[in-house]
């Protein structure tokens, strides 16, 4: 199912410069684009880098809501962007083995609460 990988690329490097707010290192902002036969849709992927080898991933489509990681974006392609996601984390585990990763859900806008995430 995730075998369909879309051309992605490093956007930005950006240090930590919240003087110790965030437990964060650094975060690398990766991007790429799902095509589907109505729209051109650019996702962004966050991986944050703590100490100790561990990194959390985030990944959302580009829109300009607070909500942006609960929308649903009606492209039917979580393959492709499963796969996308999957080969970022490939590329970080080949430069940092020891490399470990956290992942977080987010309900749906209609869910009342955080039970099926």
């Amino acid at each position: 199912m995730f075998n369909t990988v879309l051309p992605y690329r490093l956007v930005q490097r950006n240090r930590n410069r919240t003087q110790g707010r965030e437990s964060w290192l650094y975060e690398d902002i990766y991007r790429f684009f799902m095509h589907s036969p109505s729209s051109r849709r650019k996702y962004l992927v966050e991986v944050h880098a703590y100490a100790d080898h561990l990194y959390t991933v985030d990944f959302y489509a580009k829109v300009h809501d607070p909500n942006r990681y609960r929308l649903r974006t009606n492209q039917f392609a979580a393959g492709k962007l499963g796969g996308t996601v999957l080969a970022i984390i490939a590329g970080i585990i080949r430069a940092d083995p020891q490399a470990r990763f956290g992942f977080i859900a987010a309900a749906m806008l209609h869910e009342t609460s955080d039970e099926s995430t």
